[in-house]
């Protein structure tokens, strides 16, 4: 099967470099050691293609995943939320409160975008 590096895009794609961690830590293993992977078993997902990370890669980028988690738990201890629509508001579709949350999102980030609160997100969402 065709095989795709992980990557965390922004912090959008955390599941496998925290599968890792937490393996790693229950087994009492060196985390580079290891390897987290997924495979798609589905005609979307062509069957066989997986993504993964392996320890070495997690332990080279451990910098951007520390920045990442740093950020989103900082984003919860001072109870600061920044909606992230994305470009066309295509976050949207995924999001549980869409039918709370005034339609011109889109717009209204955009202008807050210069709210200092807003710099470290903006800094997590350019890590690839």
């Amino acid at each position: 099967g065709h095989k795709k590096q992980a990557a965390f895009v922004g912090g959008t794609s955390l599941q496998l470099p925290i599968y890792l961690l937490a393996a790693a830590e229950m087994l009492g293993l060196p985390v580079e050691h290891g390897e987290a992977q997924y495979f798609f078993a589905s005609a979307a997902g062509g069957f066989d293609r997986e993504r993964s990370i392996s320890g070495a890669d997690f332990v080279r980028r451990r910098g951007d995943f520390e920045q990442i988690i740093e950020t989103i738990a900082s984003g919860v201890d001072q109870g600061y939320f920044a909606p992230h629509p994305g470009d066309k508001n295509e976050n949207c579709k995924y999001c549980d409160f869409k039918a709370l949350c005034d339609a011109r999102i889109g717009p209204i980030m955009k202008r807050k975008a210069k709210d200092p609160r807003n710099a470290p997100f903006i800094a997590m969402q350019e890590i690839p």
